[in-house]
Order: structure tokens, then sequence, then C-alpha cells
């Protein structure tokens, strides 16, 4: 989501509360809002480090990519949260596999499949 910074507060969620009610009434009964990457990752003792790396990017790195706000912003509309996975192979590096996650949820990358993603 775009947004000017003098926007009318509200506006966001005034323009998808009412596509959600005109989808409603087409019909639709579901509308995905999609992910919130790093959601759930939890830094405790114990964890493997690419949890606790991933909990640590998600709580520390706003000035790159808000995921606490998006996941704010959804949440307002109680969806059904259901957990998405990243299988990588071992010894892979971890920081580019977020990186390049983000950057494909993000919407970066949609020219090229299986090699580095765009900007």
């Amino acid at each position: 989501m775009r947004h000017i910074h003098d926007a009318p507060a509200g506006l966001i969620d005034f323009l998808f509360t009412e596509l959600l009610l005109s989808l409603k009434d087409q019909g639709y009964s579901e509308f995905s809002l999609g992910s919130v990457p790093l959601a759930g990752l939890e830094a405790r003792r114990g964890a493997r480090f690419s949890a606790r790396l991933g909990a640590y990017i998600y709580h520390h790195s706003t000035q790159f990519y808000n995921f606490e706000g998006l996941r704010s912003f959804k949440e307002k509309f109680d969806p059904e949260w259901r957990s998405v996975y990243v299988a990588v192979p071992p010894g892979a590096n971890i920081v580019a596999v977020v990186a390049d996650v983000v950057r494909l949820i993000g919407g970066g990358g949609r020219d090229r499949v299986g090699g580095k993603a765009s900007r």
C-alpha cells in the first residue's frame, strides 16, 4: 500500500472497507489480505538462529519495512491468519533469503523467476 503523507487519516481503511463490501455484494465470501512476513517468529532462548534473526528483523527494521504496522493494519479486518513457510537448503544465506521474500511480497522481482529478484 502506498500513500502520500498528507492523505486524510483513515483513507486506506475506508477504501479497503468499501472494496470488501462491494465484493461481498458481488457474492464473494473470502478475501486475502496477504501475509505479514516474519510475523510469529520468536526470539526465545533455544530457537534456531534463523528464527531469532527473523524475529529481530520483524521488530527492529521499520526504516526498511514496517512489518508490525502491516500486521496492525490487517488485524483491523479480523483476518483468519494462516502460516506460510519458506523452505531453504541448509547453509543458505538466510539474510539474502529474507530480503528476497520481502522484495517479492512488496512487488519487486515480478519479471524474474529463479534468479535474484529485481528492484
